[in-house]
């Protein structure tokens, strides 16, 4: 009788010893297969946008009219920081706003300003910054493309992209590349340069001679914060 007891004993523990798992991996059970009443119980994870707490300086074209010549000016935007990645990738996205268009003022890099309002614009974003070992005073921007156009409008973007970053203290001048290839830049009275000051467009320049808003107000940008001197992406 002890024999044929022990015997079923050891059927057993060997039956429950087959049904037993011996798989190393997790098993992975999606949560719509779960009982309801541990669907309850989950909890979902929302990850908050970024907030836009601070401000950056971006150059726009403001349309001289009456006979006098296309300057920038100063408009602020919205930014998570206000450090000269943020400003760039502002103006490159910024259209204007309704009080802005009243004011004559218009963005070639993002599109506004043009003739033809339904042609369709190369979106353009900032690949990196570049600050070269042992020349930190100069900033290269390295853009994913360009906007056609004629000369003057290349050379009015290429001055809101130049201005924009020496508005940022420790940037005294400013190169451009498109997908990592230097591109020569229009100046008025030096021709093509690979690095530029705001020397090199003086026509533009908020702080010429004849410059004014409409309310009078003195166009040159407010401070800013210093930049980083080291490469981002």
């Amino acid at each position: 009788m002890i024999r044929r007891t022990a015997f079923v004993v050891l059927l057993a523990l060997f039956a429950v010893a087959c049904s037993v798992p011996t798989d190393d991996a997790a098993l992975v059970i999606n949560s719509e297969d779960l009982p309801e009443e541990l669907q309850a119980g989950l909890a979902t994870t929302t990850i908050p946008a970024p907030v836009n707490t601070e401000t950056v300086i971006v150059f726009f074209v403001r349309d001289g009219g009456d006979g006098t010549e296309p300057i920038l000016q100063p408009v602020e935007r919205p930014a998570r920081r206000n450090i000269l990645r943020f400003a760039i990738e502002a103006l490159l996205s910024s259209e204007r706003t309704e009080e802005e268009l009243q004011e004559g003022l218009f963005n070639p890099l993002a599109g506004s300003g043009s003739d033809d309002p339904d042609a369709e614009r190369e979106v353009i974003e900032l690949l990196g910054i570049e600050r070269p070992e042992g020349q930190t005073s100069t900033a290269i921007l390295d853009l994913s493309g360009f906007l056609p156009g004629d000369l003057v409008g290349l050379e009015q973007a290429f001055a809101q992209l130049a201005f924009t970053a020496l508005a940022y203290s420790g940037v005294n001048r400013v190169g451009i590349r498109i997908n990592g290839e230097t591109q020569p830049i229009p100046t008025e009275d030096e021709g093509l340069k690979d690095l530029v000051t705001e020397a090199d467009f003086p026509s533009l320049d908020p702080e010429r001679e004849d410059a004014d808003t409409e309310d009078g107000e003195d166009p040159s940008p407010t401070t800013t914060e210093a930049s980083p001197t080291t490469t981002t992406g």
